[in-house]
C-alpha cells in the first residue's frame, strides 16, 4: 500500500514531468505558414532558388517561369520574373514584381540566388538566353521602377555557360556556370567592375580533367575571400566533390582545392552534393547530398554531411544523418541552415508522408545527430521545395517549393513561398 505521503510526492512528481514535457513541446513548435501563392494572373511560376532578404524583412527571389508567353522563353510558361515579398503589420505579405523578363531584350530565364551590394542594387543570372548561354544582370531600383542591365553575356565557349547564381563581395560578382569552359564541364567566374570597359569577367578555375563537373552556382565565401562549392558529378571518383578557390595575390589569379571527392555510394556514403555549404564556428563544413544514405530510394535516398578539417591539410567526411525515404525525406537538395541553437534545417526534394517533399531539423544529443522536427507538403500547399532556407536572425526561417499550391499544375506551374516559425 502506498503511503499518502509518497501518493503526494507522486502527483507533484507527475506535474512537474508534466510541465516539462509540456515546456518541452511548446519550444519545440514548429508553425509553418504559406505566405504567397505563385502562378496567379500576371505572377511568376516555378521559383527553385534559394529566397534573399535584406534589413527590413523583404524577401526577394526569382521566378524560372511566367508570365509572359511564348518564343524564346518557355513556349508555354514565360520567361520569367524577379519577385519581392513585403511582410505587412497584420502578418500576411505583399508581392512586388520587380522586373518581368521578356522576348523584346533576349532576357532568358532568371535562374539561382540572388546578390545586393551595398548600394541595393540586385544581381542574378539568366541560365539560357541573353546573346548566346545565358546573362549576369543588373536591377536597379530608380523611383520604385526597376531596370535591368545586362553586364555580361555568356558565349558556351572558354567563358562558360549556363550560369547558376551570385555571390558578392567588395564589388566582385562571383558565380558558376554549368556548361562550357576550357573542359566543356562548367566554370567558376569572378565578375570586375573597370570603370573604363564597364564589367569584365575573368575565369578563376575551368572544371574537367577530375577536378569536377557540373558546378553547382550556390557558392559560399569566407572572410578571407576563398569561394566553396560543390559539383554535382565528376572528382576522381564521378560522383561529386568539394572544392575552395583562394584569392591568390601573387598571380591576381585562384588557388584550386580539390577538399572532397565522394565516392561510390556503398555503405551508405554520400554522393552528388548540392546546395549551399555551411561553416560551424570550428571550421567544419556541412552541406546535403542527392543520393547516397540509405538504399530504400533508386540510388539512395541522400544525406546531409559533415567535412572535417584535419591537420595534415586533408577532410574527413562523416553521414550524420541518412534519410530512408517516405514517410521521411527522399533527395536532399538547397543545404542546410543553422539556427541560434544550433539545430540545423534544410529540405528534402521529395518524400515526406505525400512524396511532395519535406522540410526537417537535426539535433546533436548524446553524440549525435537526431532528426527532431518534419513537415511534409501535400501539393496543396506547395511541392518540390528544393531552393534551401534562410533565416531572418530572430529565428524564422523562409524557403519556396518548385510547384504545388492552389495555381500548381502541369509543368513548370504554381509554387509557394513559406515562413517557419518557432
Amino acid at each position: 500500500m502506498i503511503s499518502k505521503k509518497t501518493a503526494n510526492h507522486c502527483c507533484v512528481a507527475v506535474a512537474i514531468l508534466a510541465l516539462i514535457l509540456m515546456w518541452a513541446a511548446a519550444g519545440d513548435a514548429q508553425t509553418l505558414k504559406v505566405i504567397h501563392n505563385f502562378g496567379g494572373t500576371g505572377d511568376g511560376n516555378n521559383p527553385e532558388s534559394p529566397l534573399l532578404i535584406d534589413g527590413h524583412g523583404n524577401l526577394y527571389g526569382a521566378d524560372w517561369a511566367g508570365p509572359t508567353a511564348g518564343g524564346f522563353c518557355q513556349p508555354d510558361f514565360g520567361c520569367g520574373v524577379v519577385f519581392q515579398l513585403t511582410p505587412n503589420v497584420d502578418g500576411s505579405w505583399t508581392e512586388n514584381i520587380l522586373y518581368n523578363f521578356n522576348l523584346t531584350g533576349f532576357d532568358g530565364n532568371p535562374e539561382g540566388p540572388l546578390a545586393f551590394d551595398s548600394h541595393g542594387n540586385l544581381y542574378g543570372t539568366a541560365n539560357v538566353g541573353g546573346e548566346a548561354a545565358g546573362t549576369v544582370f543588373e536591377l536597379t531600383n530608380s523611383n520604385g521602377t526597376w531596370n535591368q542591365t545586362i553586364l555580361h553575356n555568356f558565349t558556351g565557349g572558354s567563358d562558360g555557360g549556363g550560369p547558376i547564381g551570385l555571390a558578392y563581395n567588395h564589388g566582385q560578382l562571383y558565380g558558376a556556370t554549368q556548361d562550357g569552359g576550357t573542359y566543356h564541364s562548367g566554370v567558376v567566374f569572378d565578375l570586375m567592375s573597370v570603370s573604363v570597359r564597364g564589367w569584365y569577367e575573368l575565369v578563376a578555375h575551368a572544371f574537367g580533367q577530375n577536378n569536377g563537373d557540373s558546378p553547382n552556382g550556390w557558392l559560399m565565401l569566407d572572410s578571407q575571400r576563398s569561394i566553396y562549392g560543390n559539383t554535382l558529378t565528376g572528382g576522381r571518383n564521378g560522383l561529386g566533390s568539394i572544392f575552395r578557390l583562394a584569392p591568390n595575390p601573387l598571380t591576381f589569379g585562384w588557388t584550386y582545392t580539390d577538399l572532397y571527392d565522394f565516392a561510390d555510394g556503398v555503405g551508405g556514403r554520400p554522393v552528388s552534393p548540392n546546395g549551399f555549404l555551411t561553416f560551424d564556428a570550428s571550421g567544419n563544413l556541412y552541406g546535403t547530398t542527392y543520393g547516397g544514405g540509405m538504399n530504400s530510394c533508386t540510388a539512395g535516398c541522400g544525406t546531409v554531411f559533415k567535412l572535417t578539417p584535419n591537420p595534415n591539410g586533408s577532410w574527413s567526411e562523416s553521414v550524420i544523418y541518412a534519410f530512408s525515404g517516405p514517410p521521411d525525406g527522399d533527395h536532399a537538395v538547397g543545404g542546410v541552415t543553422f539556427d541560434a541553437a544550433g539545430n540545423l534545417y534544410g529540405a528534402t526534394g521529395s518524400g515526406g508522408t505525400n512524396d511532395d517533399g519535406m522540410l526537417f531539423r537535426l539535433t546533436f544529443s548524446q553524440g549525435q545527430w537526431r532528426e527532431t522536427w518534419t513537415y511534409s507538403f501535400d501539393f496543396s500547399d506547395g511541392a518540390g521545395p528544393i531552393g534551401g532556407l534562410i533565416s531572418d536572425g530572430a529565428g524564422n526561417l523562409y524557403g519556396v517549393t518548385g510547384g504545388g499550391g492552389p495555381n500548381g499544375g502541369f509543368g513548370d506551374l504554381g509554387g509557394v513561398a513559406f515562413e517557419i516559425t518557432p
